[in-house]
């Protein structure tokens, strides 16, 4: 569980994990609810990145720093960064364990 959540909140290719996960014959649900979450926390993350663009200002003058709404890309960053410490914070309760 806690090496597929990790790798999902990496952002490792999905089809990688997936064949991972089957070689080392990795149970079903714990592999099913890491994936699920892990799916969570990216989708949102990247969301919040195409929610901070602004598609009009990016019309008028093409590519520049104005096109990005700075809340959004913060609460991108956030989630990145949270999932990064759940991911620490999963496998160090699993050492722990």
């Amino acid at each position: 569980f806690t090496a597929v959540l990790t790798m999902r909140l990496i952002f490792l290719p999905f089809d990688l994990i997936s064949y991972a996960a089957g070689i080392l014959k990795t149970k079903f649900v714990p592999f099913i609810v890491a994936t699920f979450i892990g799916i969570i926390l990216g989708t949102a993350t990247f969301v919040s990145i195409g929610a901070s663009l602004n598609v009009e200002e990016f019309k008028q003058n093409g590519f520049s720093f104005d096109l990005f709404q700075p809340q959004f890309l913060v609460l991108s960053a956030a989630i990145f960064i949270v999932s990064l410490g759940l991911s620490k914070i999963l496998k160090r309760f699993k050492t722990e364990a």
